[in-house]
């Protein structure tokens, strides 16, 4: 997740690039690319030789990610300073007004507008033997944890009864949902993030009653989900249930 709030203090003496394309046709990456060389082609002429020199550096990164894309449509926004080894591109959600600046500090003002109308979210996929945490922001998902409980087996020497094993896996359900319930309470003990709830719908069911009343209160979407899914299966799922 982008840290907003490091990004505007951090500064980039060699130069770093802000821009912000608007939406385009999906699939076409030529018409960022064309954009994207309109906009600096204008910036250019406005600029002393050494933040022209940065421009053109930058430019080229950006125009080299664009090249191995297949756009989906939708505004852009990068941020990137090759020297300070930074580079962050945003497919977001809302569209942007055109906008290019090469400088010491980045123009973060169109990307945290954004953030304000979608904020950060905590996602978690939940079984009885396992939970994966991950964190969603303005379209990207990234996997922060995976939490294994204990495993649930019927053991086979002593030949436990239907009645015994039952009340041994509800023992170990409720070790597990609490194990996670008490490490998403240290993450987020507030509930100030959004929860999306994902996994089999007994599971999430059995699990909320586990959560600590802010968590719970901070619940909203819920789907169910494998708990294979990768980071780039949940982006387009949360588009779906959104």
């Amino acid at each position: 997740m982008i840290d907003l709030r490091g990004l505007s203090n951090a500064r980039y003496p060699e130069l770093a690039l802000s821009l912000y394309l608007p939406a385009g046709p999906a699939l076409d990456a030529r018409y960022y690319v064309a954009l994207l060389k309109d906009l600096a082609r204008t910036q250019e002429e406005q600029l002393d030789r050494r933040s022209k020199a940065a421009l053109q550096r930058e430019a080229g990164r950006v125009r080299g990610f664009l090249e191995e894309q297949s756009p989906p449509g939708k505004p852009l926004a990068v941020f990137s300073s090759e020297p300070a080894g930074l580079f962050e591109a945003f497919w977001l959600p809302d569209d942007v007004r055109s906008e290019i600046a090469i400088a010491e500090g980045l123009r973060l003002e169109q990307i945290a507008e954004q953030s304000q109308r979608h904020p950060p979210a905590q996602i978690v996929l939940v079984d009885k033997e396992e939970a994966r945490v991950f964190a969603a922001f303005l379209g990207r998902v990234h996997e922060i944890a995976d939490l294994k409980g204990d495993p649930i087996k019927k053991h086979k020497q002593g030949g436990w009864s239907d009645d015994k094993f039952q009340r041994h896996e509800d023992l170990h359900v409720k070790w597990n949902f609490k194990a996670v319930a008490e490490w998403l309470s240290r993450r987020d003990p507030n509930g100030s993030l959004p929860l999306y709830l994902a996994g089999p719908a007994e599971d999430r069911a059995r699990f909320k009653g586990y959560l600590s009343r802010a968590l719970q209160q901070a619940v909203g979407k819920e789907f169910a989900a494998p708990m294979y899914l990768t980071t780039g299966e949940l982006e387009e799922r949360l588009k779906v249930v959104a």
